[in-house]
């Protein structure tokens, strides 16, 4: 999959292995949000961009760390997942690429409720898929 590196987000000071091993990102795309937003806005180069398009971990129940954005120039960017033309492109791109999704398991629709509580525990590599019986 082309990673170079990884690291647990479940442990502690993951963000400085994070950064150690990258060197920094430029970059960094979020749609969880949650307490680690400020360990995140750490991994960031000067003059780097934080994207957020959602908060499945809620809202940060601490404040944003005001001299680390300012003092490095950080950026911080909230979006939505795009219009309905933009995922239409999306589409067109995933098919004239051959871009598959890394599905972790498919269950049957019967098995629902497992599937959500696989979800909930964070411990899937993938998408989860429930399969429709006809």
């Amino acid at each position: 999959m082309g990673i170079s590196g990884a690291a647990n987000y479940r442990e502690e000071g993951f963000t400085k292995s994070l950064r150690k091993m990258s060197g920094g990102f430029d970059t960094i795309i979020d749609s969880a949000g949650g307490d680690g937003i400020n360990a995140l806005l750490s991994t960031l180069k000067e003059g780097g961009r934080y994207i957020f398009f959602g908060a499945t971990l809620g809202n940060a129940s601490t404040g944003l760390e005001m001299a680390r954005l300012f003092l490095r120039h950080i950026r911080i960017q909230g979006t939505t997942m795009g219009s309905p033309q933009e995922f239409g492109a999306m589409l067109q791109f995933l098919n004239d690429k051959k871009i598959e999704p890394i599905i972790h398991e498919v269950l049957p629709m019967e098995e629902a409720v497992a599937a959500h509580k696989l979800m909930e525990s964070f411990s899937q590599m993938g998408k989860i898929v429930l399969r429709i019986e006809d």
